[in-house]
Parts: C-alpha cells; structure tokens; sequence
C-alpha cells in the first residue's frame, strides 16, 4: 500500500535541518505503535528475515515541497502545503489499520536551531500500478547500497558507477521477496538494472548532532528495472537499496513496459 500524505505547514517562517529523514522514520515508528503496538515492536524488534538479514519492508519519500530554499544545513520551506509519500508491501496485518491511523496527525521536525510543525490535512490511497517486467523508476529518495571492504573492517558507499552496483542492488531485492513467506517459494530469475546517466550524489547525515551521528553516500537517479513482476512490486512499496525505513529508496514509476 501506498499513502499520500497532503501536510500543512503550521509554522511561520518554516525551517527544518536539511537531513530530516531519521526525524520523519521515528515519528512513523511513533504512529504505527499508535495504530498497532504489537505490529510496531515485531516491525522494529524482527521484522522480515532472511539469512539473518533484516527488513522492515517500508519506506518513504523526501518531503515534496514546490518551494523551497537551501541555506547551508537548513532548508526554508516555501510552501504552505506540502506532500510525503509512505509505502508499505501489501500485507493483510498492515493494511487493516494503516490508512487510518495518519489522518489528522500533527508533527514537528527539527533541533536546537530550527523546527517547523505540521498537521496532515488529507491522506489519499494511490491505487495499485499495473507491474510488468520491464518498468522506469525514478527516485522520490536516494538509494543506498554499501559493501564491505578492508577484511570487513570498512564499508564502502557505492556509486551507481560502480561495478558492484548493480549486482548487489539486485541481490538486496531478491533478499527482501525470500524474507516475506508469501514469495519464499518464487524463482526470482535474472534481474537486470539499467541506470539512465551516473546519478546525483546525496550526502546525508542519521542521528546529527549526536554520539550515533553516521554519514552515508546514496543517489539519486531513474533506471529501468528487469525483473519479475514480483520483484517489481516489492520494490516500488518496500523500496529499493539499503535502509527503507530510514528513507532511502522510495521511487516512483514513470514508464511501464507491458512487453
């Protein structure tokens, strides 16, 4: 399922620090543990597993904001309204309380410096696309894939350059449809990723300003995606690359190739 959050800005003069994704992931784990405590604690605790791996299996978008102005490590928001996307893979213990539970919510975002507060004024339920094999994605949220280096002392942040990329861009996505047990069963066949130019680098900043401050490489970029329907699916709502639920690998369709 995917969710269209409509958000009003309350504050005047709304400034927010420009690497807000880990205040946008903890007030959706706040809202979730709203709507369901004992979904939100397996979701945080567990989630889908696979060979030890972990995957919340959602994700969300960078605040989609008409107006706006970068000054250093703070962006002004212009607008008076704005959008955020959430996207969870379709699952029946999620969808039964879900869509309620954002409507009329109100949150703030920011530190020390500057916050800004919001109330979500209406949520829209995007139908479901019609996947096929062959489609075009574009990244609402930058993708983030890393690989361990150096005797598996450092990771690296990988570029879409790079020749690792795509083979573990791929491997990730297969790891997602064999932790969910409805498609542990699927052959997922080959997966190919075919990446339109190198992609524009976003440096972004998780738990700034504290002791657990990390800083990851991701990109953003569109690509085409070949690859089974379900392995389609399982992208575009859980995401694509490492760290979904943090925000990284929300992507949006902008062509589908029934052929």
């Amino acid at each position: 399922m995917r969710l269209k959050l409509n958000l009003s800005v309350l504050s005047k003069h709304a400034e927010i620090p420009v690497n807000y994704q880990y205040e946008l992931s903890s007030w959706i784990y706040k809202t979730l543990n709203f709507g369901n405590p004992e979904f939100s604690d397996w979701l945080h605790s567990e989630g889908y597993l696979n060979e030890n791996k972990q995957f919340k299996l959602f994700t969300f978008s960078r605040l989609l904001i008409p107006k706006y102005k970068i000054n250093g490590n703070r962006l002004k928001i212009l607008s008076d309204e704005i959008s955020l996307i959430v996207s969870f893979l379709p699952d029946k213990a999620i969808e039964t309380f879900v869509t309620g539970i954002f409507k009329h919510q109100k949150f703030g975002i920011g530190d020390k410096q500057s916050r800004a507060v919001f109330t979500i004024k209406s949520v829209e339920r995007t139908p479901e696309p019609e996947f096929s094999n062959k489609m075009k994605y574009s990244c609402l949220s930058p993708v983030f894939i890393d690989k361990i280096i150096d005797g598996k002392t450092h990771k690296k942040h990988l570029s879409p350059a790079d020749d690792s990329f795509e083979e573990l861009f791929s491997n990730n996505l297969i790891s997602k449809l064999l932790a969910n047990d409805r498609f542990s069963e699927l052959n997922p066949g080959k997966v190919r990723i075919i990446i339109n130019g190198k992609g524009k680098k976003n440096g972004v900043l998780i738990k700034a300003g504290t002791p657990q401050e990390t800083h990851l490489i991701a990109y953003m970029f569109d690509f085409e995606l070949q690859a089974p329907v379900e392995l389609q699916r399982i992208g575009y709502y859980a995401g694509f690359g490492r760290l979904n639920s943090q925000g990284f690998g929300c992507c949006k369709i902008i062509q589908n190739d029934p052929g």
